[in-house]
């Protein structure tokens, strides 16, 4: 499930019942209950712990906002279907770190609500019936407000009005105001108002406007709004602490709901409720106060107040946590009475046996006996519901005086002193001596961030945990001497000193953000242990990790060059994780190291004498935050203690075998035992006592074969009596490879344990007479050609696109030369293709087969790289002459490499020599190309071209029309390089119209690159880091992945054929542009998730769509400006002043005093809510002639020519973009730009330079502006 896309909008989408189970699920207060096949998931109390804001992790992010939601929620039993979704739980201004007064801006569009102070209720229509609940689902207060609403039967059509936001998806929430009901305000008559109508499905909220609306059509009462601009107290407050302290001075009412657009609510009460109430006059140094203020669920409105007058004290601190203890052994109480109420029932015990027993106290009798007479089987969430609910009333009842609340402090203490906590120690207010001196293990949660100074902690504490957002300095002293253990939150950066850490620490582990340079000392020289966490990427210096260190584990992001000597002697368990990429040379690795683990991207080789004798276990492939004991794995069993060398493909053991290992995805595992459950491994192999089954074991296949079941191995033994010397080399003989007429063998170096490849060619004349006078002469053209070969192999050093020469040896008794050159481990394309034909085979007849076939996106990698590969031979001249499969290797890296040079030739053309050089290499290429066509017989070219067979399942036409016309017979229809070649718009302009391109082409100026016509291939690896803009159009659809797209492109634009997943957007983006075509799910907030963005500056850009055929974009507009509908009219580059928006249908009005234009949403061909701007505004780009037609004045209407400034000219950039391919060009003025830019109501009240900024355009032919066309201020 995409955790990352349900994330993407302010309220979760689609709320099922199990997300519920999933988001509730042992938190403390919490309920599931089910009432006639309703169920409903609500809770009894809450605590500080109860709605956490945040987590790095997207599933658990999500179940936060959906335990939000779990304040009455309803589902039906049979269909899962959402019946009732009511408010979601909001809170106090000041109550939560995210509800701060300084985060909340009262700029955004937002109105004030008026709280009433009754009981939420809620209607759901089932069985073709309306029928009212409370978030606890059916009630009593049901059955009041149903006769209530029967009384005014035919006056406010209550019914007819939930059945009408029913029918539609909606739920329509009232608050029910009785003095039957009353909680704290007296009303002299009953009152069922409506409060918010809420989407079902997306959680969204209608606007208020909207709902009023509605309200009026059925006469239903509706909460009222207050005017801010209208109000004394309130119509000059600038900010939200301001508008809290208004606010909070008033009286005679409970408060104000603030409710913006967005869909953040927050509450604010007032003081004078605050005290009518008594939740703020109680005497807090007395302990039963304490516990009634918890009880009554008013310690959210005493942390609220508080909280705006500044930091919240100590002493309410220590209250919170002593809440959530409270209602712990609340929660642990009612849990232990229900299972001794089941297991009374199962011995078949009597309430009168149980009312005599003496050793059950007589409060946990009264519990149980409320539950007696309910259903056995009635479902423990249910029992535990109504437990609950009782203890807290009975609490409640001897908060009366403190000897009775000693009796309740009894109940739920169980003789283990759960809830022990004195007034004295609640109130307490000193720093210094709060925590108990015999204090051993100390968590501070999440939102604790507070500094510390020397002597809070105490000299006993052994064990510190600092929860998420602690980010305070640390001094020397703060951390007492007695402390072993220490963990950091993920938001800990701060930089440590030495002394700071303790003497006595054995156990650190850092957070995610933690990525500070370690010195010398730093770490004291007693830690065993040391956690870095995902951020973590500094260079480490000899020193820095103390002799004493066991265990070391690096984070995700970790990849730095370790050097001899950083890891101590004394470490026996290293881990790196998953980044980490770097070669280790011998004696990096400690020989006391006992386990080793790299992460998901190492692909370095382990040469001989790297990995220590110590090692017991050696692990490759794990994955990033997994257990390895929960994913399957190949496990091999070695022995340590002789020469081990190792890299993806092979496994070199001691001196008597070599491996190639099966291509999988499993993560390999070498240790020296198998552990004792094996479960979950894919396959063990005995490598240490070669007890390795033989059917197990495959010993013919061809080295650059490619075994695909993990069940088997391909093994290579090594004889030390069959080997071949070079140069007074070693090399082993491991296998002698096929389809070749010379002798070619797989060899292994004795002193190095690399692989090579040995080639033996004979280059003496093969006539009868040399055979019978057993004499060999030279054949002096074999002898060139070889020569020619090694010299053309000694020309491509170091260039991974060929296959490396190594050594060789000329043997002139026998008349043979031995070349030596390096091993592709990844076998050839031969091989591939022959490998993925066996796999398949073995798959037919099963009941699930798995088929394997090479990607479309890899085969353009191959062919990229052949193109490449072609292009520097023609830069030497070369014709190979002999590329086929069998010579196409696959490197380390997955690309292709060539090799076998034995046909290769220069070529010279009637215009060019060998030695003259050619500059134009697509030229040379494309001569190269037609010189190596001619090679084929023209009927066997024909009979390629028309009888290829491609399956058009698994390829697209562009691939199989490119293998095509390569094989055209003629070579004026061929396909050649010319036909690849791109245009040069302007200095920093490039545009390339091919189906194929590769990174040469791109220029190194350009910095605006259109991708168009033809071009539809992956663009991995393919665009320079130089890119400001970037136009995919044409035929391009092609996936956008990981590092597609380099992270200096500001400007993105999808052509009219793009609509494929965009799994990754730049982190530099500004402007994203979707195509006609694109229907996909899009993030609005890319870049935002996965764990590598957390380190990174993620932005917010804007999207411009092809068209709004839900009018989302409008109805955002409109939405987010519903209170600000003043806006300057720009079409193309002319102003036309300040007006006001009016929406009617499909029709975008705007109009001043002078005229009116009215856009057609459905002629509009691109619009976006340009939000991310200094600017906001709406744009459309509407074709002419159709906005002439609405508009018909247009035409004749007259503008001064002056011009913006520089600023605000910024905003018309993409203009002259042809987006959508919709017009041809615009020299005639096809289309026409279209912006409402919003002007907020403090820049209306203060409008000093407006032509100034704008345009200084004003309307010829018509008097002249008023004061507010006339100025505008420059904050604007």
């Amino acid at each position: 499930m995409d955790y990352k896309q349900r994330n993407s909008t302010l309220f979760p989408w689609d709320i099922t019942i199990q997300d519920c189970r999933e988001a509730t699920a042992n938190v403390p207060g919490f309920r599931e209950t089910n009432k006639q096949g309703i169920i409903c998931f609500n809770y009894d109390y809450a605590t500080r712990n109860s709605f956490p804001s945040y987590s790095t992790d997207e599933k658990t992010k999500f179940l936060l906002k959906v335990r939000r939601e779990c304040r009455g929620i309803l589902f039906e039993e049979t269909t899962g279907r959402l019946l009732c979704r009511k408010f979601h739980k909001f809170f106090n201004i000041n109550e939560m770190e995210e509800t701060h007064q300084d985060k909340i801006d009262i700029t955004q569009p937002h109105v004030i609500m008026e709280k009433l102070d009754g009981s939420l209720i809620a209607p759901i229509y089932l069985k073709d019936t309306v029928s009212w609940g409370s978030k606890a689902g059916a009630t009593e207060l049901s059955v009041k407000v149903e006769k209530y609403i029967a009384t005014k039967t035919g006056s406010i059509r209550y019914d007819e009005f939930a059945a009408h936001w029913l029918k539609q998806g909606y739920t329509p929430m009232f608050e029910w105001c009785s003095e039957s009901q009353r909680i704290v305000l007296y009303y002299a008559a009953d009152l069922l108002a409506l409060t918010a109508i809420r989407n079902i499905k997306t959680g969204e909220y209608i606007p208020y406007d909207d709902m009023v609306k509605s309200a009026a059509e059925f006469s239903v009462p509706y909460t009222g709004k207050l005017e801010q601009s209208a109000h004394p107290s309130l119509k000059n407050c600038k900010n939200t602490a301001e508008l809290l302290a208004a606010v909070q001075a008033m009286k005679d009412i409970e408060g104000y709901i603030l409710r913006f657009d967005s869909g953040h609510v927050y509450k604010m009460k007032c003081e004078w409720y605050f005290d009518l109430s008594k939740s703020s006059s109680i005497n807090l140094n007395q302990e039963k106060d304490i516990w009634m203020l918890i009880l009554d669920k008013k310690l959210d409105d005493t942390v609220a107040q508080l909280s705006a007058m500044g930091p919240l004290p100590i002493r309410y601190q220590r209250i919170q946590q002593f809440a959530i203890d409270l209602f712990a052994a609340i929660e642990q109480t009612s849990s232990r009475i229900i299972e001794n109420l089941a297991q009374y029932r199962k011995e078949g015990k009597l309430r009168k046996h149980i009312q005599g027993l003496r050793d059950i106290p007589s409060f946990e009798k009264k519990m149980i006996f409320h539950l007696w007479d309910d259903e056995e089987d009635e479902p423990v969430a249910v029992q535990k519901n109504k437990v609950t609910r009782n203890i807290i009333s009975l609490i409640k009842t001897n908060c009366s005086s403190s000897s009775k609340l000693d009796e309740a402090r009894n109940w739920i203490g169980d003789q283990r002193q759960v809830v022990q906590v004195t007034a004295a120690a609640v109130s307490c207010h000193g720093a210094v001596g709060v925590l108990p001196s015999s204090l051993q293990s100390l968590m501070f949660g999440d939102d604790y961030d507070q500094p510390l100074s020397v002597g809070v902690l105490p000299s006993s504490l052994q064990s510190l945990m600092f929860g998420y957002y602690y980010n305070q300095a640390l001094s020397v002293g703060v951390l007492p001497s007695s402390l072993q253990s220490l963990v950091f939150g993920d938001e800990y950066n701060q930089l440590l000193s030495v002394g700071v850490l303790p003497s006595s620490l054995q156990s650190l582990e850092f957070g995610d953000e933690y990525n500070q340079p370690l010195s010398v000392g730093v770490l004291p020289s007693t830690l065993q242990s040391l956690k870095f966490g995902g951020g973590y990427n500094q260079p480490l210096s000899v020193g820095v990790l103390p002799t004493s260190l066991q265990s070391l584990e690096f984070g995700y992001y970790y990849n730095q060059p370790l050097s001899v000597g950083v890891l101590p002697s004394s470490l026996q368990s290293l881990e790196f994780g998953d980044r980490y990429n770097q070669a280790l040379s011998v004696g990096v690795l400690p020989s006391s190291l006992q386990s080793l683990v790299f992460g998901r991207f190492y692909n370095q080789p382990l040469s001989v004498g790297v990995l220590p004798t110590s090692l017991q276990s050696l692990e490759f492939g794990d994955t990033y935050n997994q257990s390895r004991d929960s994913i399957p794995s190949l496990r091999l069993l070695v022995d340590f203690n002789q020469s081990i060398s190792l890299s993806r493909n092979f496994l070199i053991v001691g001196s008597y075998e070599v491996i190639k290992l099966p291509k999988t995805t499993y993560p390999l595992i070498l240790s020296t035992t198998f552990p004792p459950d094996s479960d979950y491994h894919v396959d063990e192999f005995d490598i240490l006592t070669n007890n390795i089954q033989s059917e197990q074991l495959i010993t013919t296949l061809n080295p650059n074969s490619i075994n695909y079941d993990p069940k088997h191995l391909m093994s290579y033994p090594i004889s030390h009596r069959d080997y071949i010397s070079i140069n007074n080399n070693k090399y082993f003989k491991l296998h002698s490879f096929p389809y070749s007429t010379n002798k070619v063998i797989l060899v292994m170096c004795e002193s190095s344990n690399e692989l090579y490849v040995y080639k033996e060619i004979d280059y003496s004349k093969k006539n009868q007479n040399e055979i019978e006078n057993n004499r060999k002469e030279i054949d002096q053209s074999i002898y060139d050609k070889i020569q020619f070969e090694i010299s053309t192999m000694k020309l491509f050093t170091n260039d991974d696109m060929f296959i490396q020469y190594k050594d060789h040896q000329d043997d002139i008794d026998s008349k043979k030369i031995n070349i030596l050159t390096h091993f592709c481990e990844g076998g050839d394309l031969e091989q591939l293709f022959q490998s993925i034909y066996k796999w398949n085979g073995s798959q037919q007849g099963k009941q699930n087969p798995e088929y394997k076939y090479i990607l479309e996106s890899e085969i353009w990698v191959y062919i990229n790289r052949l193109f490449q590969i072609l292009e520097k031979l023609s830069q030497h001249n070369l014709a190979h002459l002999d590329i086929k499969p069998l010579n196409l290797f696959i490197g380390h890296d997955g690309q292709i490499v060539l090799g076998d040079f034995g046909c290769c030739h220069y070529f010279v053309d009637q215009n060019h020599s060998v030695d003259h050089a050619i500059n134009d290499t697509a030229e040379q290429t494309t001569r190269y190309a037609n010189i190596v066509a001619t090679c084929i017989p023209w009927n066997k070219r024909v009979l390629l071209s028309y009888h290829i067979k491609i399956s058009t399942d698994r390829y697209s036409d562009d691939l199989i029309n490119f293998v095509k016309k390569l094989l055209i017979a003629t070579p004026h229809d061929r396909l050649s390089l010319d036909d690849l070649n791109g245009e040069i718009v302007n200095q920093h302009t490039q545009r390339i119209s091919s189906f194929l391109i590769n990174r040469r082409q791109i220029l190194s100026s350009t910095t605006t690159l259109i991708l168009d016509g033809e071009f539809n291939s992956p663009l991995k690896g393919l665009l320079p880091p130089t890119l400001l803009k970037l136009k995919l159009l044409g035929k391009f659809n092609q996936p956008i992945g990981w590092r597609d797209i380099p992270d200096s492109v500001e400007t993105l634009i999808f052509g009219p054929s793009f609509n494929s997943e965009i799994k990754l957007s730049p982190l530099s983006l500004k402007i994203l542009i979707l195509g006609k075509s694109f229907n996909k799910p899009l993030v609005e907030e890319m870049p935002s998730f996965s764990l590598f963005l957390k380190y990174r500056n993620s932005n917010r850009y804007n999207i411009y769509r092809h068209n709004d055929p839900d009018q989302t974009i409008v109805n955002s507009y409109i939405k987010n400006n519903v209170r600000e509908p003043k806006a300057i009219l720009s079409i193309n580059e002319q102003c036309y002043g300040i007006g006001s928006i009016e929406r009617n249908d499909k029709l975008l009005d705007w109009m001043n005093n002078h005229t009116k234009f009215s856009i057609n949403l459905g002629h509009v061909k691109v619009i976006s809510h340009v939000k991310v701007s200094t600017h906001p505004h709406l744009y459309c780009q509407i074709n002419r002639s159709k906005f002439e037609q609405t508009n018909r004045h247009f035409r004749n209407f007259n503008m001064d020519s002056q011009k913006y400034n520089k600023e605000i000219k910024k905003l018309f950039e993409l203009d002259q973009d042809n987006i959508h391919q919709e017009f041809e060009h615009n020299n005639n003025n096809q289309y026409l730009n279209i912006r409402l830019l919003i002007l907020k109501p403090s820049q209306l009240d203060d409008t000093v330079n407006l032509l100034d900024v704008l345009s200084n355009q004003v309307f010829n032919a018509t008097p002249s502006p008023d004061k507010t066309n006339q100025n505008f201020t420059k904050k604007f």
